[in-house]
């Protein structure tokens, strides 16, 4: 921020200090059924049409021990690239999911689902796109009493809210890194999608919150969401956008190497029979032969 001033021009930088033991609540992503890349919280697709999978991953709850813990989508993101969309895999409904108390209470071909007493598509299936796998070694509350592992989950389907309570009295974990998993959101991109989404948390109200020991929240806390960028593939061959073997397009890929420059490690969907592997295009052997750009 500058302003002028009698004798020049006077500037102010602001810094904002995050304290270094604030706890964490933050989305990461983790893989493409396409053509991707990877850059920390941001995730680099070339072209639409593919399933995106991020994490949510808590962590740095130091000093207190964390007896819960709830996380809240935000849907403003769904629609917050240049075109397109990118919502969660099963999802059929229309934002304001009015409220039903059978069929006839539905707008066009929604129907009334009774388990949220909500309108929504025949298909809408939120458990397909939004979960906690608790059978995983590094979930936040792996081998400790909780809800989600003795009486049912706590899933908020209607809201898409996660959350996990600790049961057992005196057994809530101390913080040991690294992050820990706390959820699973897989969302669907459409194939007209392009430009950056931000997928984050809902805040108000304590919506995405730590709790610690005596149900207070865990304070102070960082909040972070990630991020899907849609790059338009240069010539329509995605093996060519990662500079496999620009020989099979007709147009020149060199207008797309700004996609390596900008995240260095590049990978591609798994071939089938490969055991499910995603290629690393940062090996020697296969990195990316790619024009200069003019």
């Amino acid at each position: 921020m500058s302003w002028k001033t009698g004798t020049g021009i006077a500037c102010l930088l602001v810094l904002m200090v995050i304290p270094a033991n604030a706890a964490k609540i933050e989305f990461v992503p983790v893989t493409a059924s396409g053509a991707h890349a990877i850059r920390g919280r941001e995730i680099v697709l070339v072209g639409g049409g593919q399933e995106v999978t991020l994490e949510v991953r808590i962590s740095s709850w130091t000093p207190y021990l964390l007896r819960g813990y709830q996380v809240q989508l935000d849907m403003a993101g769904f629609e917050s690239g240049d075109a397109g969309t990118v919502f969660p895999l099963g999802w059929d409904r229309d934002y304001d999911f009015r409220g039903c108390l059978d069929d006839w209470d539905c707008p066009g071909e929604q129907v009334c689902h009774t388990q949220w007493n909500r309108c929504a598509g025949p298909g809408h299936s939120p458990e397909l796109g939004w979960f906690i796998d608790i059978f995983r070694t590094d979930y936040v509350f792996h081998e400790v009493p909780s809800m989600n592992s003795s009486v049912g989950m706590l899933v908020d389907l209607a809201e898409y809210r996660l959350a996990d309570v600790v049961t057992g009295p005196g057994a809530e974990p101390e913080y040991s890194p690294p992050p820990k998993y706390a959820g699973t959101l897989i969302l669907a991109v459409s194939e007209d999608a392009a430009g950056t989404f931000m997928i984050g948390f809902y805040e108000e109200g304590g919506a995405t919150s730590l709790i610690a020991p005596r149900y207070e929240q865990i304070e102070p806390l960082i909040i972070r969401g990630a991020f899907i960028t849609v790059t338009e593939p240069g010539c329509g061959n995605s093996i060519c956008e990662l500079g496999e073997n620009c020989a099979n397009c007709s147009d020149d890929c060199g207008r797309v190497p700004h996609l390596r420059e900008l995240v260095g490690e590049v990978k591609s969907a798994s071939p089938e029979g490969n055991d499910g592997e995603r290629t690393d295009m940062t090996k020697p052997e296969r990195r990316a032969r790619v024009a200069e750009p003019e």
